[in-house]
C-alpha cells in the first residue's frame, strides 16, 4: 500500500494474515469464561499500575500518529502555531471547551485547525492550535478575537518535519508533567474540513506496477492523477478502486 499526503508519500509495509494472536485472544477468553481463579488473577494483572501506565503509553504514542498524520496531509506555507490561554485559572473542561468551541465555530467559522488541548503548571487548560492554510490578515482577525484571555504567542510553521511537531505537542502527556487531560476528555480536536492521507490499496498499487511493466517509482508517481473509488476512515481514505 502507498500513504500519500500534502507533504509526504512513502510505501507502507504489509504482513500476511496471522491467526496466532487471535487465537492467543480466543485461548484467554475461554479460560477466563471456565476458570474463575485464572479469571481473577488476570483482572488482578489488568488492574495493576504497570498495565495501566502502558495502556495510557500505547494511546500517547496512537495520539502522537494521528497527529502526524493530519499535519502531514494539512501542513503548508500558510501554516501558524498559536497558543490560548484563559485570563483565570480556569481548570473546569466543560466551561473551557464550550468557550473554545464558540470562539472556533461562530467566531472564526471554517477555519482550519487542530487544536491539542494541555495543563498550565498551575492546573489551568490552555490550547495549542495549528491554524492551517490562512493568510495573515485572516489570523489577526481570528487572534483579535480571543477575548478569554491572551494569544500566549503565535509564529509561522517553518519546521517542515510533522513528527516533531507531533511530538511537541505531546511532550506533556505523562503522569510525572501531570498535565494529562482528565479522563472522559478527549486529548486534540479538529476542524471537519481538514483533508486526510489517502492511502492506496495494494490492488491498485499492483495494477499501477502491472500498466508501467514494473519500471515505475511508487514514492515519485504522481498518485494524485486519478480518480479513485474512495472508503472513507476515522482517520484516512482508503483507495479501494480505479479506473486506468
Amino acid at each position: 500500500m502507498i500513504y500519500v499526503s500534502k507533504n509526504r508519500i512513502k510505501k507502507l509495509k504489509t504482513f500476511s494474515n496471522n491467526n496466532y494472536g487471535i487465537q492467543i485472544l480466543n485461548d484467554i477468553r475461554w479460560a477466563e469464561k471456565n476458570d474463575p481463579e485464572f479469571k481473577q488473577a488476570r483482572e488482578k494483572i489488568l488492574q495493576s499500575n504497570k498495565y495501566k501506565k502502558e495502556r495510557t503509553d500505547r494511546s500517547i504514542r496512537r495520539t502522537r500518529k494521528n497527529i502526524q498524520d493530519i499535519l502531514n496531509a494539512n501542513l503548508d506555507d500558510k501554516s501558524y502555531f498559536v497558543t490560548l490561554t484563559f485570563a483565570e485559572n480556569l481548570q473546569d473542561y466543560k466551561i473551557a471547551n464550550s468557550k473554545f468551541h464558540y470562539f472556533m465555530r461562530i467566531k472564526n467559522k471554517n477555519i482550519k485547525y487542530l487544536a491539542v488541548k494541555e495543563h498550565q503548571q498551575r492546573g489551568a487548560i490552555h490550547y495549542h492550535l495549528i491554524i492551517f492554510d490562512i493568510e495573515k490578515e485572516k489570523l489577526q482577525k481570528l487572534i483579535d478575537s480571543w477575548t478569554y484571555g491572551i494569544i500566549k504567542h503565535y509564529k509561522k510553521i517553518t519546521d517542515p518535519y510533522s513528527w516533531s511537531i507531533a511530538n511537541y505537542l505531546t511532550k506533556y502527556f505523562t503522569k510525572e508533567k501531570n498535565q494529562l487531560v482528565k479522563a472522559g476528555y478527549r486529548i486534540f480536536t479538529k476542524s471537519t474540513n481538514l483533508q486526510k492521507p489517502l492511502i492506496i490499496s495494494g490492488g491498485i498499487v499492483d495494477k499501477i506496477l502491472a500498466k508501467y511493466n514494473y519500471d515505475v517509482d511508487l514514492v515519485e508517481y504522481d498518485w494524485l492523477q486519478h480518480d479513485y473509488i474512495i472508503e472513507s476512515k476515522p482517520t484516512y481514505d482508503l483507495a479501494v478502486g480505479i479506473s486506468i
